[in-house]
């Protein structure tokens, strides 16, 4: 009679997926369950606590997270390091901030490579310059990627610099132009940002020397400028939304750019794009995206290979 096949065959990228689809104790408890699988998820630890989808809250949320990850370092020795923290709680006041600390120290004390930082409260958690946990991040020289979301910042001045960190993504932050300038400016290997519907400025300026890629999305007025200086920049994502009134980009030191995508993003007249691709000498790849356009719209540019245009609105009442 035929057995069915064991969890234990699997192969270990597969265990990774399954481990990261349960909860953390959830996946402490499989692990047990082989060897292989106890070895698939020393290679890859990934730490996913999100108190609105768990049972537990406030001190319940973290004691339920300390104990997850006391049970992971009980069983691990030293040299395994954390992959990935991913971490959502409701952050409404000093103490439950620095018991929100405390689980990025853990994370940090090893080695983490990812961490995901997310509040679910109803209202913004302010955090200072002054705050223990730019330190325990600046000091992570293993962090690879940052990701921030419903925060707000005040920065009076820069932050340590965030040496290791590569990209960054900054979504749902309230924040200050000097606030904005003052932690770019501490990311000197930043080589991919991401800002998604952040607010509180109306000018977006970016000057990372190493920086690639670059995405922004604007939802809220009032009318953003966005002013890239960085001259490594290879590929740009912009998104702005029509209820939003009209800003407008200047990338004119992007002389490697070669990938350029807009999306939701008005021009009014004729030669409006054209008046964009001529700051960008090397561009290769255009793609214009539920766009709002004249009728007629001129594209030139000696350099372009690649031309998409997908679902481009007419300013006009009665155009196509």
């Amino acid at each position: 009679m035929d057995h069915p096949p064991s969890n234990s065959h699997l192969p270990e990228p597969v265990i990774h997926k399954i481990l990261r689809l349960l909860p953390p104790q959830d996946a402490i408890r499989a692990s047990a369950t082989s060897k292989l699988w106890r070895s698939a998820w020393i290679s890859h630890p990934v730490f996913d606590f999100d108190e609105a989808s768990l049972p537990f809250k406030l001190d319940a949320f973290y004691d339920f997270a300390n104990r997850s990850l006391a049970l992971w370092l009980n069983r691990c020795d030293n040299r395994v390091n954390m992959e990935k923290l991913s971490l959502c709680a409701d952050v409404t006041n000093g103490e439950s901030f620095s018991r929100f600390v405390e689980l990025v120290a853990i994370a940090t004390s090893r080695n983490v490579k990812v961490i995901e930082l997310q509040t679910c409260s109803e209202f913004y958690y302010l955090i200072f310059h002054n705050s223990h946990l730019w330190s325990l991040l600046s000091a992570c020289k293993s962090l690879d990627v940052l990701s921030l979301k419903h925060f707000k910042f005040y920065l009076s001045s820069s932050l340590p610099p965030f040496s290791s960190v590569r990209k960054l993504r900054l979504s749902g932050i309230s924040i200050d132009e000097n606030s904005v300038r003052n932690l770019l400016s501490s990311f000197p290997s930043l080589e991919d940002l991401v800002v998604e519907c952040c607010s509180g400025f109306d000018e977006l300026r970016v000057s990372c020397p190493k920086l690639e890629t670059m995405e922004v999305s604007i939802w809220d007025d009032p009318p953003q400028k966005v002013v890239i200086d960085s001259a490594n920049l290879r590929s740009f994502f912009y998104r702005k939304a029509f209820r939003c009134a009209l800003g407008s980009v200047s990338f004119s030191s992007c002389k490697l750019l070669t990938t350029l995508a807009m999306e939701c993003t008005e021009f009014g007249t004729v030669n409006a794009i054209d008046e964009y691709l001529s700051q960008i000498p090397l561009l290769e790849n255009l793609t214009l995206k539920s766009c709002k356009t004249p009728e007629s719209i001129q594209i030139s540019h000696s350099n372009l290979k690649s031309l998409k245009l997908q679902n481009l609105l007419a300013v006009v009442e009665g155009g196509d």
